[in-house]
């Protein structure tokens, strides 16, 4: 939970406007194991930099499990983490240590309409 005293949930236009959104592509953003992609490793640093940044409401686009196809958008396990960006406790862990620095985040899901098939009858 945010230190700063704000209610958790607020009109998205007066949280953009009032902290800035700043989209962040995981890939290139923070390298924290040093193998040269952009990670959810070391998730203090990654918070100190945002919180330097002065950025308070980063969008991450998506991190989630995906056979990336289209750039992560075609999540193929939404409670997986893509390993190259780390573990869900790594994400975790970077919300938490960005909440202490009064940093919201926003994870980009996009979730596709799945066809229905009801076995109930008419």
């Amino acid at each position: 939970m945010p230190t700063d005293g704000e209610p958790l949930l607020r009109p998205a236009a007066a949280l953009v406007s009032d902290r800035g959104l700043y989209e962040i592509l995981v890939r290139g953003f923070y390298d924290g194991n040093g193998d040269g992609t952009g990670d959810s490793g070391r998730s203090h640093g990654q918070a100190r930099l945002l919180q330097w940044l002065g950025r308070r409401l980063p969008l991450l686009l998506p991190f989630y499990q995906s056979p990336l196809r289209d750039g992560g958008y075609d999540i193929s396990d939404f409670w997986t983490v893509l390993p190259e960006y780390g573990d869900l406790a790594d994400a975790v862990e970077l919300v938490e240590e960005s909440h202490k620095r009064g940093i919201r985040v926003i994870a980009d899901l996009v979730i596709e309409p799945q066809r229905r098939t009801s076995t109930r009858g008419s």
